[in-house]
């Protein structure tokens, strides 16, 4: 009798055993679940944006932040190419555009930290905006890379900032070197010429030009160039050849930036663009709101014009 309670008691303990090893898996994804759900409330917790990439640039997790700025839900997100959803791009980031800290990470195994542009698009808006990327390898217990964690931070109002110190800082080089110039000569001519090389140096670009206005007949004279057609420096100015001086060029105003004429619609330049010229600047020339004369910049590089 003993026995069989024995046996009994034994077949108990192994049914009990079975149905615990049967629950293992289940109670080993609850946990699991419950891990990587206070994983996601930790992220959400973040100010600054957070996306897990995989090795083919893919995107398998993202934070709160990051949805909220891009004004999307995480089943727009999750599976896409990161460089789709930071830049809406086809291709990976590559220099000279923008370096790929993703790569880098990938490469090096340490994490990197790079600036890039980012385009938000929240309804019918279109923003850019500057953000710091801290970039860092994922690793398992095994020392190997799993997955790289990509955190951004928005540093556009510093970057501005830091624009507008440098811009005053060009301004103040540029006001110096001026008067050094007037100060050496009472040659107008002399003038022009050192006070347009000054700021072809001082706004890099590699060529340009000072037109002068004549009073009486309200015409513009090109009376300082470097690297441009007389042509393309009225074109530049707003002007045509033979053609008097319009409303818009003799008021007093700021001065006009173009990146790239060949896709700007508000401007037509066909000798500007026919000669290689990408962008330009148009400074008017004045003194006590009244203008004297016209200064144009101009670049055969695609690269943008610091205003």
């Amino acid at each position: 009798m003993n026995q069989l309670n024995g046996e009994i008691e034994g077949l108990a303990v192994q049914k009990k055993a079975s149905l615990q090893i049967a629950k293992e898996p289940e109670r080993l994804e609850q946990q699991y679940q419950s891990s990587r759900e206070y994983l996601q409330v930790i992220l959400d917790s973040l100010d600054d944006e957070l996306m897990v990439i995989d090795q083919d640039f893919r995107v398998t997790q993202v934070n709160a932040a990051r949805l909220k700025r891009h004004g999307c839900t995480a089943s727009k997100v999750i599976g896409q190419p990161c460089y789709k959803v930071s830049h809406n791009s086809t291709q990976h980031c590559q220099p000279p555009a923008c370096e790929c800290p993703v790569t880098r990470v990938w490469e090096t195994g340490k994490p990197v930290r790079v600036t890039h542009t980012h385009f938000y698009d929240t309804g019918d808006e279109r923003r850019e905006r500057y953000m710091d990327i801290l970039a860092s390898p994922l690793i398992d217990s095994q020392g190997n890379i799993t997955a790289v964690v990509a955190l951004m931070r928005d540093v556009t109002e510093a970057k501005r900032l830091e624009q507008q110190i440098k811009e005053a800082h060009q301004n103040l080089l540029a006001l110096n070197a001026v008067a050094s110039t007037v100060s050496q000569s009472l040659d107008l001519d002399t003038i022009l010429n050192d006070t347009l090389d000054k700021m072809l140096e001082l706004m890099k670009g590699d060529s340009g030009g000072i037109f002068l206005l004549d009073e009486e007949s309200q015409t513009l004279s090109y009376r300082a160039q470097r690297g441009l057609s007389e042509k393309v420096a009225l074109e530049i100015a707003g002007l045509k050849s033979g053609e008097g001086i319009s409303e818009k060029v003799t008021q007093p105003g700021q001065p006009i930036y173009v990146d790239d004429i060949s896709e700007d619609a508000s401007f037509s330049y066909p000798a500007s663009i026919k000669e290689g010229i990408r962008a330009f600047a148009r400074v008017p020339l004045q003194s006590k709101n009244k203008v004297l004369g016209i200064m144009n910049i101009a670049r055969h590089s695609g690269r943008r014009f610091t205003p």
